[in-house]
């Protein structure tokens, strides 16, 4: 990570992360890249960790819906596609597919609410951060 400080004389008049690079040649002498402070690496790093580490459990809540769709699939010999393709069939009361749909769409909401609710639980320290097995487990199961 480079790191910029935009000086003018001796004063410090920016300190920043990025500049476009076509910019560098214009202003380099007013440019001194350094190295970034090490607690701003160390922030960088972890916040780069927690953004990874809560995409994979959103990948594991928006696979987990998946695979009940698809077992729905094969059960019914329907092929919806994923969750999104119930949306239209719950606004349709008379349609064959809405009670389906309305059951899917509460089921899936009732998914991300729990997994927000223990986000949010890990990161106010009320509890441990599970793994996504366990996570996982913790979900609902679509009845």
């Amino acid at each position: 990570m480079t790191h910029y400080k935009i000086v003018e004389g001796n004063f410090l008049t920016a300190d920043i992360k990025s500049i476009p690079e076509h910019l560098e040649e214009t202003f380099k002498d007013w440019i001194e890249i350094t190295e970034p402070p090490q607690q701003e690496v160390q922030d960088y790093l972890q916040v780069q960790t927690q953004k990874q580490i809560l995409q994979s459990y959103e990948t594991a809540v928006d696979t987990y819906i998946q695979d009940e769709v698809t077992a729905y699939n094969l059960a019914s010999g329907y092929a919806f596609v994923d969750i999104n393709a119930f949306a239209k069939y719950a606004l349709l009361p008379d349609s064959i597919h809405y009670s389906t749909a309305m059951s899917f769409i509460a089921w899936a909401d009732a998914v991300w609410t729990v997994a927000r609710g223990i986000q949010q639980d890990v990161m106010l320290g009320n509890r441990d951060m599970p793994s996504i097995e366990d996570f996982l487990v913790e979900l609902p199961r679509r009845a």
